[in-house]
């Protein structure tokens, strides 16, 4: 899996509503782990890499975070350490991110 020193990643488990430009209804993933950079994500169906994304979850408060991303990285088969899925890097949130930052915190 990939570090960044910056962001680091905590595990975190719960459903993830994706939009692809154009697309009528969203796909259906659920979060790996989450970072203050972005997260990865397991689906049955994986974006194209550069695929530029609109998401929204909900923290375990209950505080629903959306924001822009783009797709970093696939993994098209499972390992180990990863399952299949998709790395999304944030780009950027419909609302501030403070909801994201201040739970990421308490997990440090």
């Amino acid at each position: 899996m990939l570090r960044d020193e910056q962001n680091p990643r905590f595990s975190f488990d719960g459903p993830v509503a994706l939009f692809l430009d154009g697309a009528p209804l969203p796909l259906r993933g659920r979060a790996h782990n989450l970072s203050r950079g972005g997260m990865f994500v397991t689906s049955h169906k994986l974006f194209q890499r550069g695929a530029r994304v609109d998401l929204s979850f909900k923290l375990p408060g209950g505080q629903r975070v959306k924001a822009r991303a783009c797709v970093t990285r696939r993994v098209n088969t499972s390992t180990d350490q990863e399952p299949v899925g998709m790395a999304l890097r944030f780009l950027q949130f419909q609302q501030p991110g403070d909801e994201l930052e201040l739970y990421l915190n308490q997990q440090d």
